[in-house]
């Protein structure tokens, strides 16, 4: 993650996330998965990674749904998101569910 100062202080943070998960964040997906926890909360940049989608995860029921008749850009910025909140995973457990 990286920070860019805006002139009254505040700053605008921005993450990177690989399609088809950025466009679900922004319809309002649930928990997202990420390898480590932020201690900072606020707005961020959501951008779309570069990588192409998988085929098989387009299928998957929730996702279809959800960006059904939506185009994926994929190596831009696509919305703002929000960071509520982030929790640790006990070490070797899955990641946490809906």
């Amino acid at each position: 993650m990286s920070a860019l100062i805006l002139p009254d202080g505040d700053r605008l943070r921005g993450i990177t996330v690989r399609q088809p998960w950025a466009t679900c964040i922004l319809a309002g997906k649930g928990p997202e998965n990420r390898p480590k926890s932020w201690s900072w909360r606020g707005r961020v940049l959501l951008h779309a990674g570069k990588s192409k989608p998988e085929t098989a995860m387009l299928r998957e029921p929730l996702v279809a749904r959800t960006i059904r008749h939506q185009e994926l850009t994929t190596g831009a910025v696509i919305g703002v998101a929000r960071l509520v909140d982030c929790h640790h995973d006990p070490a070797g457990s899955p990641p946490c569910t809906p």
